[in-house]
């Protein structure tokens, strides 16, 4: 991207399959992971998932920012915990303005 337009950023997390359990044996219910899309996962642990994370960045004047970013864009349902069966953070959408004051 070009600074004199914008600043623009996508970035991906991957993580794979992960245990939260000292034996390794404790999983999602199947119920719980087909109402979050996972059709293919059985076996204990938490499913692996991608995520994807977008932001851009304007300057529109002399020390003011405009700003525009989405965590989770696609809102991929992740799993942190099995018991309970807990979910990570939904997409995450924010927008503000930044304001550099001279001599900072």
């Amino acid at each position: 991207s070009s600074p004199k337009i914008a600043s623009i950023a996508l970035s991906m997390q991957a993580l794979s399959l992960q245990y939260n359990d000292d034996q390794n044996v404790n999983f999602i219910p199947a119920p719980t992971l087909a109402q979050a899309g996972y059709d293919s996962f059985t076996g204990p642990g938490l499913p692996g998932y991608a995520s994807f994370d977008f932001s851009v960045l304007r300057d529109v004047g002399r020390g003011v920012q405009v700003f525009f970013g989405a965590q989770n864009l696609f809102n991929q349902v992740s799993f942190v915990q099995t018991n309970p069966s807990t979910t990570g953070t939904p997409r995450l959408v924010n927008v503000g303005v930044r304001v550099r004051f001279a001599g900072h």
